[in-house]
């Protein structure tokens, strides 16, 4: 059975299965409970028994389960996908691509990288003077479009705003800058963990650890507060930096394509 989630305590067991991505499932319903146009959450279970959740946000998907689904049950999610108007779905990379062979995709239609925890120390104080913790959302924006062709193509603006001056406001996560030429973000939290994402340095600026020293204070601050830094790595060319600080590979996050030939017109 999959129904519209109620509260957070149901969906809160996801964030320990898998919290690169349960965890950004739960910031979004902790902060808008099924409110905001593009933020939707349900819960998949037998009546009693949580075996996952599932949170919309915009035309993103994601799925986090406690423990790997059984057969039966990727057949229910499968099953249930067109409901949600998303052509992608995000999770734990081995769930994804068990579910790719229930809906007979294509390995083309599949692809990932590494999910990371935090299991370094508390990182000292480092360049506190230069890193501006309350940057004009707009430079943030600038930064984020400028650095990445993905965002540059996909990101609504007015969406965007709304979803991070809402986060901010209500203390459901942190951004900051530096030299007004990088970014990094804590954009979801839970009661155990912190999600760092937006990670991006102006191109003519990289290199001069600007996206280190912001990781590491998202590290501190999350640490400071009892929780668990983790990650999402969107390539592999920035695995080693990750690395260096303290970030070790924990899992894998893939992302599905779930739109085929069929159902698209293409041939």
């Amino acid at each position: 059975m999959i129904s519209l989630a109620e509260d957070c305590r149901r969906i809160q067991p996801c964030c320990e299965g898998f919290p690169a991505v349960g965890v950004q499932i739960y910031g979004h319903f902790a902060g808008y409970r099924n409110q905001y146009p593009f933020c939707t959450t349900w819960i998949c279970h037998d009546g009693q028994y949580l075996w996952g959740v599932l949170g919309r946000y915009n035309q993103s998907l994601r799925f986090s389960s406690v423990l790997p689904p059984t057969s039966e049950q990727l057949r229910e999610l499968w099953a249930f996908l067109p409901v949600t108007g998303c052509s992608t779905l995000e999770g734990e990379q081995e769930t994804l691509r068990r579910l790719s062979q229930v809906g007979n995709m294509a390995a083309k239609d599949f692809y990932g990288c590494a999910a990371m925890t935090y299991l370094g120390e508390k990182p000292p104080l480092g360049n506190e003077g230069a890193i501006n913790t309350s940057p004009r959302l707009d430079d943030v924006f600038r930064i984020l479009r400028d650095s990445h062709l993905y965002f540059a193509r996909t990101a609504q603006y007015d969406q965007w705003l709304c979803d991070n001056s809402h986060r901010l406001r209500h203390g459901l996560g942190w951004t900051v800058t530096m030299e007004n030429s990088a970014t990094a973000s804590v954009c979801a939290l839970s009661p155990g963990f912190g999600v760092i994402a937006s990670v991006a340095t102006l191109p003519e600026h990289r290199g001069k650890g600007y996206a280190s020293a912001l990781v590491e204070w998202c590290v501190r601050q999350l640490m400071e507060s009892g929780r668990q830094p983790v990650l999402m790595a969107g390539s592999e060319q920035v695995l080693p930096m990750y690395r260096r600080l303290g970030f070790v590979h924990t899992g894998a996050w893939g992302i599905l394509k779930m739109e085929s030939p069929e159902n698209t017109g293409e041939r």
